[in-house]
């Protein structure tokens, strides 16, 4: 037996081992009390055992033959029935927001948290002014993640793992958002916001890169996360009608969850094939008789658009019986471009929200959750959640790339990469029934450890950083069996060949900026004047290719970056990163081409935003 084999036959027994301890966590998580021996029963009410003496005791048996011991088997929800979550403000930072009297704060989500006992919702409430000495003066987000850390230890009722939720109050003016290096290094400033760094101890995701582990498991998950955003700055709304009046909405659908019989899914024409991976599986609505216009349930733009009555109509009609709206559209970091774009234009506007009865929004679009910095008129996120009644959000904060995947012979994959392969998966996980913080972990979680075989860590690992639940992680979809029976039919999470099931150690990759057009001499001039000449011939070979292919001209050339790959054994691969950068059309299109030592072109990413 070869390494490789070797170290996949452990990592398999490791992965056993680490799904049964996860059952037994599932069990046990999250307890108030162990019963007592009169309350001791099955989920059925039915015992099968005394659990004083353990004589075995026959179905509707009241009293134990061998010992007495009384049974009450009135049948009774059992204690696992239960959620339990944190919710973390910090009252002085929401009270000057809102321009109220901090007691007010306190004493509403005091509220919101005694009004959720009623419905199984154990919410503890976490406010960061009580954790001054751990925060200190000038508190950084690895400060907060340490307070929620010593928060749980400190609550008997709450553990570490998947079924604990964790709900940040406010936005990055009040709980900061973690901003962590990009290991795809795509966005500008070369870090991601990610909320998803909550629901780890310590610095994980800085500790899984430089670590070289082979996946993330459930057994990592300290808590999920989500967040309930609000603009920057002080507010002009009122926090009762804001927040109180959010979690009162969520009462209606802590028992029962939310039905989602129907879907509207709108996606940009040139990525149909994708849109479909993503959707295939999902009850699609359809009010349209135009089949340009609706195509297999997915409403196609171009030629949907606001100005076209026909196409308006019918997203008006599926919006007044879809439960969840999807998008497969471009976004805008633009404050005056607020909506959902396709190639040609407009697509989907915020105004047209207002026919909508949905309680759940997942979008892959470029900066498709944006928020912070934007009025709420205009974010879409804002808008859903506080004018619109919708409960849950999901989408991205800055650009989403996308790439072509490596399918292993044999495996049938859909269309699409990276958000457009993980949705489809998220959207599976919530229609299990699952609490929304919960199904978006175990989607990132599946997504990752399959997908990174097929496109690479970094790409992998940058996608589920960069979406994040906005609203009540606790809430939940109605249970849909046939939804998941289709996405388990057409291979939603793909089952990998033997040889890459077992995850392989991650290939640690470290970017450095070299050179960039604003450089004091011009881009291709330094790279004529570099050290190293064959910087000048790569640029020359991948500009060829990447003009036949995508119409790059030099002049797009934006910066040059080196980048060393790395794995556990000490191996390191030396290549270089281009992004050329097109604005001369609606929309500006990046584009990443990855080549080794020798100017081979290993890989490239695109990502097209709105100007």
């Amino acid at each position: 037996m070869d390494i490789d084999d070797m170290l996949n036959e452990l990592n398999t027994n490791l992965e056993r081992q680490r799904a049964e301890m996860n059952g037994l966590l599932d069990t046990n998580n999250n307890l108030e009390t162990q019963p007592t021996a009169s309350q001791y029963r099955l989920q059925t009410g039915v015992f099968s055992f005394c659990p004083e003496c353990g004589t075995r005791i026959e179905e509707g048996t009241r009293f134990c033959p061998q010992c007495g011991t009384h049974f009450d088997v009135t049948p009774q929800q059992p204690e696992t029935d239960k959620l339990y979550g944190i919710l973390m403000i910090d009252s002085a930072r929401l009270a000057m927001k809102y321009g109220v009297d901090e007691e007010l704060i306190l004493a509403e989500m005091l509220e919101i948290v005694n009004r959720s006992k009623d419905y199984n919702i154990i919410w503890h409430l976490l406010n960061v002014c009580d954790f001054t000495k751990t925060l200190g003066t000038n508190p950084i987000w690895l400060d907060y993640n340490q307070v929620i850390s010593d928060f749980i230890e400190r609550e008997s009722s709450l553990r570490y793992g998947i079924k604990t939720h964790l709900l940040i109050v406010g936005g990055n003016d009040v709980i900061p958002i973690p901003e962590i290096e990009d290991p795809l290094g795509s966005s500008d400033n070369g870090r991601i916001p990610c909320d998803m760094c909550y629901s780890f101890s310590g610095n994980f995701f800085s500790d899984l890169w430089d670590g070289g582990n082979r996946s993330i498991s459930e057994c990592d998950v300290r808590n999920t996360v989500a967040r309930l955003p609000l603009e920057e700055g002080n507010m002009n709304t009122d926090f009762q009608r804001d927040i109180v009046g959010y979690f009162k909405r969520c009462e209606d659908y802590y028992k029962s969850g939310i039905r989602c019989d129907w879907v509207m899914m709108t996606a940009n024409a040139s990525w149909l094939p994708a849109s479909h991976t993503m959707s295939h599986h999902l009850p699609l609505i359809n009010n349209a008789y135009d089949s340009e216009i609706n195509d297999n349930g997915i409403y196609v733009a171009p030629p949907v658009a606001p100005d076209n009555e026909e196409a308006t109509d019918a997203i008006d009609k599926s919006q007044r019986n879809a439960a969840m709206l999807l998008f497969n559209l471009h976004g805008s970091e633009s404050k005056d471009a607020s909506g959902f774009y396709s190639d040609n234009g407009e697509a989907f506007t915020i105004n047209m929200l207002r026919s909508s009865v949905a309680r759940v929004l997942n979008t892959v679009a470029c900066y498709g959750a944006r928020y912070y910095g934007y009025a709420r008129e205009e974010s879409m996120v804002l808008t859903a959640l506080y004018e619109r009644e919708y409960l849950l959000y999901t989408g991205s904060l800055i650009p989403v790339p996308m790439t072509t995947l490596d399918v292993p012979e044999g495996i049938e994959v859909g269309e699409g990469s990276g958000s457009e392969q993980f949705m489809p998966i998220y959207c599976m996980e919530q229609y299990r029934g699952l609490p929304a913080g919960e199904a978006l972990m175990k989607a990132k979680i599946k997504y990752f450890n399959t997908f990174r075989h097929m496109e690479n860590n970094s790409f992998s690992l940058a996608t589920i950083m960069m979406f994040s639940l906005y609203g009540n992680p606790m809430i939940q979809l109605y249970r849909n069996n046939e939804v998941i029976r289709k996405a388990e039919e057409m291979n939603v999470i793909p089952k990998l060949p033997q040889n890459k099931a077992t995850n392989k150690p991650l290939r640690i990759k470290r970017q450095r900026r070299m050179m960039d057009k604003n450089g004091p001499k011009g881009l291709l001039s330094e790279i004529r004047d570099a050290v190293d000449a064959n910087l000048y011939a790569m640029h020359e070979s991948i500009k060829q290719t990447l003009y036949a292919q995508l119409g790059l001209e030099p002049r797009h050339l934006h910066h040059v970056d080196s980048y060393t790959i790395s794995n556990e054994f000490g191996n390191v691969e030396k290549g270089y990163m281009y992004a050329y950068k097109d604005d001369s059309c609606a929309f500006t299109q990046r584009t990443w081409a990855e080549v080794d030592e020798l100017g081979r072109i290993k890989k490239v990413y695109l990502l097209a935003e709105l100007i």
